[in-house]
């Protein structure tokens, strides 16, 4: 299902949301009953759209604009439609210059605009179309980073398995760099990181439900390589807002103490 959704082009570059306040979209995804919605995610308004992609039809996000992907969306599972946003924006976003995806349990801190403007005099004034990553720091290897996501649940035994085995069979080699996927940035228009983005959602759906342990074998297997922040995503979000508690007890249906979404996550909740 995943490949005829690929193949059948829905990778539609001159279509999608139509802007309404800027050609900048700032966007977070909140799909089934994990957690809670974290209404201050995408930071403050302004000249930019602010989206949230969700599977609940109910959701109230006051100065943002939802968009529901229905249960069985294109014929995607749930977890597979969630990711579809934050890894392929060329589905939705054809008509935006840049896009920001920020994690549920992130805050953007840094005005959209100026985090481009940033990022613009970082390329000489003119930023070419292409992924903005942030290096991980301290965490290179992602060898290492699949054995960790086994051993804290984050990935189950066939899937680290598949993941093994894909890197094994094509020679991936270690501590070939990971990178922050708490937020990321693209500018519009590469079809190189179309391409990019389509084998990484590809990755996703059929060898294992981590995406941040497959980007590097994704951009080292195709050869098509993004470009560097140049600074720490921890200088753009704040990060995790809330942590592994709060989760528990949203899942268990029990009140949520007061300020749970004003920075109660700890060191510990960064790998979730």
């Amino acid at each position: 299902m995943v490949a005829g959704f690929l193949e059948a082009g829905a990778v539609r570059e001159a279509g999608g949301i139509v802007p309404e306040r800027g050609r900048i979209a700032v966007y977070s995804c909140h799909f089934g009953r994990h957690e809670p919605f974290h209404d201050q995610a995408l930071g403050e308004a302004g000249d930019w759209d602010r989206i949230i992609f969700t599977d609940q039809p109910d959701l109230v996000a006051p100065g943002r604009r939802v968009v529901v992907m229905p249960a069985g969306f294109d014929g995607l599972t749930a977890k597979q439609a969630s990711r579809l946003p934050k890894l392929m924006p060329e589905v939705f976003f054809g008509q935006h210059d840049w896009v920001i995806y920020v994690d549920n349990r992130a805050r953007l801190m840094l005005r959209p605009d100026a985090l481009v403007a940033r990022i613009a005099a970082g390329q000489g004034g003119n930023a070419p179309a292409g992924r903005y990553l942030a290096r991980l720091p301290q965490r290179g290897c992602a060898w290492r980073e699949a054995r960790v996501c086994l051993r804290k649940g984050f990935l189950d035994e066939a899937e680290h398995a598949r993941v093994m085995a894909l890197f094994e069979g094509a020679g991936f080699p270690r501590e070939a760099g990971m990178f922050m996927n708490t937020a990321l940035v693209q500018r519009m228009g590469s079809a190189d990181t179309a391409r990019l983005n389509a084998a990484w959602f590809r990755a996703f759906c059929e060898v294992a439900g981590r995406d941040q342990v497959l980007l590097p074998f994704v951009i080292w297997q195709t050869g098509l390589v993004q470009r560097e922040l140049g600074f720490g995503l921890e200088e753009v979000i704040r990060w995790p807002i809330f942590g592994r508690r709060i989760r528990r007890l949203f899942q268990k249906g029990k009140p949520l103490p007061e300020g749970w979404d004003r920075g109660e996550g700890t060191e510990e909740d960064t790998e979730a």
